[in-house]
């Protein structure tokens, strides 16, 4: 690369992808080999979930944990930049048909579900609430431990973007995926459904 001299000049990168098929390829585990969480995350997010086991009487049960997740505030918009035509993101349908498998394969389920956009959490957490045993952003974390607390959950719901995706990866568990309709092009609006093509616990929904 030319050396920089002026500091006034652009530097303008090829677009990057995510190169997922690589990934699952190499082998989850030494994905999870590279990605490895601050020992202070594991210790919080292994006392958060003993904190919801308490919450909900659980702690002597052998308790299924689905970590959810909504990818709302600006990427609307940066799927209406990257694409013509696309699903509008998921409401509450979505997520109430994944939990409501979940409830009915695994006893002692709990959700957590995680998400900073406060306006699709005004408008649809009471709708999930009909649920049983569901915590909405239980600690108001920085995204590195949300993260780790989604990633040490059993089970997986997401929508879409690599946030998510890498959490449910980092758990191993089933996961659904919401069904945006469009191409698959490994952008990061595609990632889950790309994955979604190749490991079999991965499932895409509408």
């Amino acid at each position: 690369m030319e050396e920089v001299t002026n500091l006034n000049k652009s530097i303008v990168l090829a677009m990057c992808s995510a190169r997922y098929p690589e990934i699952i390829k190499n082998g989850i585990d030494k994905f999870k080999a590279e990605l490895r969480f601050k020992s202070e995350y594991v210790k919080k997010t292994n006392d958060v979930l003993n904190k919801i086991k308490k919450k909900f009487k659980m702690e002597n049960e052998n308790v299924t944990f689905v970590g959810m997740h909504y990818r709302g505030t600006d990427y609307e918009g940066h799927l209406k930049k990257e694409y013509k035509w696309y699903k509008p993101p998921p409401d509450y349908n979505y997520y109430l048909k994944a939990m409501s498998y979940f409830m009915e394969y695994h006893r002692n389920v709990i959700f957590v579900l995680i998400s900073i956009d406060k306006q699709w959490l005004k408008t649809n957490v009471p709708y999930l609430q009909t649920i049983p045993h569901l915590v909405v952003n239980p600690t108001n974390s920085k995204p590195a431990e949300d993260l780790a607390l989604l990633s040490y959950c059993n089970h997986s719901i997401i929508s879409y973007g690599t946030y998510g995706s890498v959490a449910a990866l980092y758990s191993e568990g089933t996961t659904f995926v919401y069904n945006l309709g469009v191409p698959l092009d490994q952008r990061g609006g595609t990632v889950a459904m790309g994955i979604a093509q190749i490991l079999p616990n991965w499932h895409i929904r509408n």
